[in-house]
């Protein structure tokens, strides 16, 4: 696996427990963070933290020069892990019921 390919790794994990994810319980939701990696919008691309904040996924705009510690599109992958836990919930709830 390549330096490239490992920061990805620790950041998708990153962002899913920064999302809401709970890593230890709630595995099966680290989609949602991979996605956002996935589809970030036109110009962003992100980096990996150096000293204190080693580790840590930034967002940039190659265009504007903007960056930022938060995906720019973060308050839709909040949604949508929500939704996902809704959902589970739901269904839990379902089959215990039913």
């Amino acid at each position: 696996m390549s330096q490239q390919e490992k920061d990805l790794a620790t950041a998708v994990l990153v962002l899913a427990h920064y999302l809401g994810i709970n890593l230890d319980t709630e595995n099966d939701l680290v989609h949602i963070a991979e996605e956002a990696f996935e589809n970030l919008p036109e110009g962003w691309e992100f980096g990996i933290g150096e000293g204190e904040h080693a580790g840590i996924p930034y967002f940039y705009n190659s265009t504007t020069g903007a960056s930022d510690w938060k995906h720019p599109r973060e308050d839709i992958y909040i949604r949508k892990v929500k939704f996902a836990k809704d959902r589970m919930k739901e269904e839990q709830k379902n089959n215990i019921v039913g």
